[in-house]
């Protein structure tokens, strides 16, 4: 657990300085992203931002796949 918070906080440290940069060309622009990361205890972490919306999420389960995750974000981003 502690490994996913690491990774999930160095992510977030990442998208905040490229919105910092995105931001000082265009401040009106809002930019849709996504990033899955897996981490070393096989977790996955993920960040999505869509339409002005932040989602930021770890999935503990090792065995699960990355079209996993990426559905797990989108279900859960659509509430």
């Amino acid at each position: 657990m502690q490994d996913s918070l690491l990774a999930l906080n160095m992510l977030r440290q990442e998208v905040d300085l490229e919105k910092s940069r995105y931001r000082r060309g265009d401040p009106c622009h809002d930019k849709d992203f996504e990033a899955c990361i897996r981490t070393k205890n096989n977790a996955w972490v993920i960040a999505k931002i869509s339409r002005g919306r932040e989602l930021y999420m770890a999935l503990e389960k090792g065995d699960e796949t990355l079209l996993y995750a990426s559905t797990a974000v989108e279900k859960f981003s659509n509430r």
